[in-house]
């Protein structure tokens, strides 16, 4: 959720945030700072943090900041000069590296022009054309920037419900699908984009039995269809779509031997030990574990996490 949010330029002395909050640095990143260091979610922050005399603090500066960056993104998506969105991404940026966030989950990559979808406001809200143009230069400014970047919602959210709330079943042909949704994924792939995020709608063309975020055919398109070869993860496995679809605790299973290489949750510690024990039990073979893990290791690594200086 930190990486979400922090969508946001550096000070207040550019066009696009006069007037605005402006957060405390040494606040936001303390957080990130935490959350890096020991590798934990931020389950493992409220549960640690929250008898720091500064938490009430932290909760305030994000919360605040999140409602700032928000109008941000509006400047961003109604911005039509060129070279105006990439100076507001470099602003972006330039301030999630000093806050030690190396990850934006930006940009969503829904093709959206209704106001009556709900992914609608959130979408470029272009034709298939202009938010492919949009993907692919959202990326290449990230990866010029050295900042990682993740498309969203594949293999696209169409006019579905809000998988916040409930299941969403996409009724739409694979021909439609695959002329429109995947060309802005497409656009992203070919700019080297780092890691996707699956949606939680079950769409009936490519698997009418599993949510998209748990199925392997849907993983098996990005792989063998569009050619990826970078991050896969699951969007909230927390959200009421998953939980209303799985109920006996195996979604983080079932993601997992997908072919997801992350998942995201806001339920850490249940799905944590779900993991464990299916690898135990011998529901998911360490081998998927590995494989998962070489590529988070490497992207790591190319992302320059890691301190090749250090013995440990």
């Amino acid at each position: 959720d930190i990486a979400m949010i922090l969508e946001c330029d550096k000070s207040s002395v550019t066009n696009y945030m006069k007037g605005k909050y402006i957060p405390k640095p040494d606040a936001v990143r303390r957080i990130a700072n935490y959350l890096n260091v020991n590798m934990m979610w931020l389950y493992g922050f409220t549960n640690v943090m929250q008898n720091d005399p500064d938490f009430d603090e932290f909760v305030s500066e994000i919360y605040k900041l999140k409602l700032t960056l928000s109008e941000l993104d509006e400047v961003l998506c109604y911005a039509k000069d060129i070279k105006e969105r990439e100076q507001i991404e470099k602003e972006k940026a330039t301030l999630l590296k000093d806050l030690g966030i190396n990850l934006n989950l930006a940009p969503v990559s829904d093709i959206s022009t209704s106001s009556n979808d709900f992914i609608y406001s959130r979408a470029f809200q272009g034709n298939t054309e202009d938010t492919s143009n949009f993907v692919k230069n959202m990326v290449k400014y990230a990866n010029n920037n050295k900042i990682n970047s993740c498309l969203k919602h594949f293999p696209g959210y169409g006019n579905n419900k809000d998988t916040h709330t409930c299941i969403a079943i996409d009724e739409r042909s694979y021909e439609e699908i695959e002329n429109n949704d995947y060309k802005p994924f497409i656009a992203g792939i070919e700019e080297n984009v780092p890691s996707i995020l699956v949606s939680h709608n079950i769409v009936k063309s490519i698997d009418s039995e599993y949510p998209a975020s748990l199925s392997k055919k849907v993983n098996d398109e990005l792989r063998n269809k569009l050619n990826y070869t970078g991050i896969i993860m699951t969007d909230d496995l927390a959200m009421d779509a998953v939980k209303e679809y799985v109920s006996n605790n195996t979604s983080a299973t079932l993601a997992v031997n997908a072919g997801n290489d992350m998942i995201i949750t806001s339920d850490f510690l249940t799905m944590k030990n779900e993991v464990l024990n299916s690898v135990e039990e011998g529901k998911i073979q360490e081998e998927t574990i590995d494989k998962a893990v070489t590529r988070v290791i490497a992207w790591k690594y190319y992302s320059g996490l890691f301190d090749m200086n250090k013995e440990d």
